[in-house]
């Protein structure tokens, strides 16, 4: 059985995702993708300048999935 502290604790953390996944719902794709593409491409300047083959890989996967989901 779990404390009360715990208990409330857990009520806490669900409540607050939940807050996050419906704000993150009610915002457009499209202000998310625009608001993200120049943090991309800066990203990915950054890893070409002077990232690591594992930064790299990292980037290139995170830059693939940001332009396959911004269309």
């Amino acid at each position: 059985m779990l404390k009360h502290g715990t208990k409330s604790k857990i009520r806490n953390v669900m409540l607050v995702s939940l807050l996050l996944l419906a704000g993150c719902v009610s915002v457009s794709q499209n202000a998310i993708c625009d608001s993200l593409m120049a943090e991309s491409d800066d990203l990915t300047v950054a890893l070409l300048i002077d990232g690591g083959p594992l930064s790299q890989e990292a980037g290139v996967a995170l830059i693939s999935g940001l332009d396959g989901a911004c269309l």
